[in-house]
């Protein structure tokens, strides 16, 4: 992953589509994906996120232009921004000031130039949770009250709705990042999830940490299980072997495998790395 003008590519995405696959721009609460996979299989993705410095503000200019058409050309088809908003410790999510202002070119122009170099794009939120000491990780935001949890999905459903109005042009949009510890909240997640599909008509997921996406229990409102694939793939510290490495990920697709087959939806990578 080199570095290009400006703007890195610095995480891999594989929307990797294990058991069915998304009809992209086909709204579907309950999509078919046997209907799907065999479409997938002929029409392989391959992901790349391209990040910036500037709260993103760079994704409108050039220099991502170039990004992306380099990334084309070494085989990519889809790429990924990832927009941020502010978390507080009283359960706050904040917008970017010009976020739905009419002013949102570092979001609208990079999801057009994507489809101008005939790639797909997907536009993946992130809280920046390294604005509270409190918080590690995003899997570490959670509230010691009610109060807290009303406003928090009170003003990140505001946040949400307005970037995917924003983005509707997507091609994939997802709805929460690594949120871990909100997912107990069902019902609150749904009504998110519903407002969202009501503003854009990209498919949509949920960018589960590895080892929470078996705890999500809204699946059945999305379009795909999403999961950020940081697996452990050997648990010596030497070198691991390109078996051992080809063994752990066999392993880990059939297990991911067999969870999107009970769910009846694709299983995305929506990120991994290491």
């Amino acid at each position: 992953m080199g570095v290009m003008p400006l703007v890195r590519a610095i995480f891999v995405f594989g929307l990797l589509a294990l058991a069915g696959a998304i009809a992209v721009g086909t709204v579907r609460p309950t999509p078919d994906a046997a209907a799907t996979s065999a479409r997938f299989r002929d029409d392989p993705v391959r992901g790349m996120t391209v990040s910036c410095p500037r709260s993103g503000r760079i994704w409108a200019t050039d220099a991502t232009v170039e990004s992306m058409r380099t990334l084309r050309d070494l085989g990519v088809t889809w790429v990924a921004i990832h927009p941020y908003g502010s978390i507080s410790t009283d359960g706050t999510v904040g917008l970017p000031r010009d976020l739905g202002s009419g002013d949102d070119a570092w979001l609208t122009r990079p999801i057009a130039e994507a489809h101008a170099l005939g790639l797909r794009i997907m536009v993946k939120p992130h809280l920046a949770y390294w604005h509270s000491r409190r918080f590690g990780w995003r899997g570490d935001i959670e509230f010691a009250n009610d109060e807290a949890w009303d406003r928090f999905f009170t003003t990140y459903e505001t946040w949400i709705t307005t970037l995917a109005t924003v983005c509707r042009d997507a091609d994939l949009f997802v709805v929460g990042t690594e949120l871990e510890r909100t997912v107990q909240h069902e019902s609150a997640w749904r009504t998110i999830i519903a407002s969202v599909r009501a503003r854009t008509g990209a498919p949509l997921t949920w960018a589960a940490n590895w080892d929470g996406y078996t705890r999500v229990p809204f699946w059945d409102a999305l379009d795909a299980v999403g999961v950020q694939a940081y697996f452990p793939l050997v648990t010596h510290e030497d070198v691991p072997r390109a078996d051992e490495l080809a063994a752990s990920w066999a392993r880990i697709i059939a297990t991911l495998d067999a969870f999107g087959a009970a769910a009846d939806r694709p299983v995305l990578l929506t990120e991994f790395g290491y």
